[in-house]
């Protein structure tokens, strides 16, 4: 019997012990029984381990610097202005660097199992059309479309097929996905609260107008804090990215970098560095990873002005992180880094200082007020299986594990305990999961 592999959502009936299904991130193949549906091959392919991550991480690397920033500076450049592409490195464009490598890297291991086999590749006919993303938040929606993924992932399969597989296309299910809007009012609210000095979104609106004040009063003394690692800058340079995965990635990018740096770009440089706003030596509480391409540059002139861009830990896994941590990138390159507690980051940064995380002082008051005593609350969590599945590595076979370890932890608690614990689920509802 020939193997089938299949792309996309399809109306044919499938062989679950037989077939290998490429979109595993899509949760309609999940919704009758849940995990069952992957056989041991599809777990082999899928299941990347965390030294292989880490390996790939410097791989992602090469790729943003020497590809991603490189085409977003040459396209800058066309039109007279010199920019440092670190400042543009958003969600949405690293988002879309992971999803391209680890659809090619899980192809890749397709083709080293079954190259001299014969196999079927079953492909869509008919996918959700996609425009030129404006912004990089739109890029960023784009990344998280299981639709989209089909159609990156149907790139990487026409482009790398060898020639003893039969490509097959078959009529296939697809639901036009919409895509979120991109909210500007609260974010341009706290950034003229703050006096455009303090624009992160940890911070409430009052909060916000504080920090703004005291940013235009108080000057940064220190002014280095990272501390790059020769023998991984070393290490990263000589690492060689396979030249069909750089020619497929350069027509994604040539196809999907936002709009924004063709048309506005320009006109917006030009525009902000005139503005009489910045003071050489004082500092901008800044908002992490923002998908707002305008925002970006802003920070850009700032920093080019001599001001200190200020970042602000917005997750738990600093410190810890070993899977594409994506701080690397970014935050720690283009300015101070403020932690809830970590003092230094590897080879990469220490923190400006150590405090408490605003958000999770909240839950001061939850304690305050709770009527839970003696009891533990065992918190979990929802996760979408779309929405991470390429992340730092395709998630979905993990989300399957973290579901068996709650399982066989609760198993394992005495009933003297158990009958004091209270499981509080994450919101599924608007996880989709």
């Amino acid at each position: 019997m020939i193997k089938r592999i299949f792309l996309g959502k399809h109306k044919v009936k499938f062989n679950f012990n037989e077939d290998l299904f490429f979109s595993i991130y899509r949760n309609d193949l999940f919704e009758k029984d849940l995990g069952n549906i992957l056989n041991a091959e599809n777990k082999e392919i899928f299941g990347i381990k965390n030294k292989d991550v880490i390996k790939n991480r410097d791989k992602i690397k090469n790729i943003l610097n020497n590809i991603l920033k490189k085409k977003i500076e040459k396209i800058a450049s066309k039109n007279k202005r010199k920019i440092d592409a670190t400042f543009f490195l958003s969600d949405g464009l690293i988002s879309l660097t992971n999803l391209s490598w680890f659809i090619f890297l899980v192809f890749t291991r397709i083709l080293e199992k079954y190259e001299n086999k014969e196999l079927e590749i079953i492909l869509p006919t008919k996918f959700q059309t996609f425009q030129r993303p404006k912004s990089s938040f739109e890029l960023h929606s784009l990344s998280h479309n299981v639709n989209f993924i089909d159609l990156l992932a149907y790139k990487f399969f026409l482009k790398m097929c060898p020639s003893s597989w039969q490509i097959i296309f078959k009529e296939n299910i697809i639901e036009n996905i919409t895509m979120p809007k991109e909210e500007k009012i609260n974010f341009l609210t706290r950034t003229f609260l703050g006096l455009s000095r303090c624009s992160n979104e940890q911070f409430d609106m009052f909060s916000s107008f504080v920090l703004g004040i005291f940013l235009w009063i108080k000057k940064v003394k220190r002014t280095s804090f990272y501390y790059p690692n020769e023998k991984d800058i070393t290490t990263v340079k000589n690492i060689e990215i396979p030249q069909k995965f750089n020619e497929i990635f350069s027509e994604i990018i040539n196809q999907f970098l936002p709009e924004y740096f063709y048309s506005n770009l320009y006109n917006d440089f030009y525009l902000f560095s005139i503005l009489p706003i910045y003071r050489s030596g004082y500092s901008r509480l800044i908002n992490t990873y923002s998908n707002n391409d305008r925002y970006n540059l802003f920070n850009m002139v700032a920093a080019n002005k001599g001001e200190k861009l200020i970042n602000f830990q917005h997750g738990l896994t600093y410190g810890t992180r070993l899977i594409m941590g994506k701080a690397e990138f970014r935050e720690y390159l283009i300015g101070f880094f403020i932690s809830w507690g970590w003092k230094s980051h590897g080879n990469l940064v220490n923190s400006i200082f150590k405090m408490p995380s605003p958000l999770l002082s909240k839950f001061n008051i939850l304690r305050k007020k709770s009527e839970v005593k003696n009891h533990i609350i065992f918190v979990g969590t929802a996760m979408c299986l779309y929405e991470f599945s390429f992340t730092s590595k395709p998630l979905t076979t993990n989300l399957l594990k973290y579901r068996e370890d709650k399982i066989k932890f609760l198993k394992n608690i005495n009933n003297e305990i158990l009958s004091k614990l209270f499981y509080k689920g994450g919101d599924s509802k608007n996880n989709g999961y």
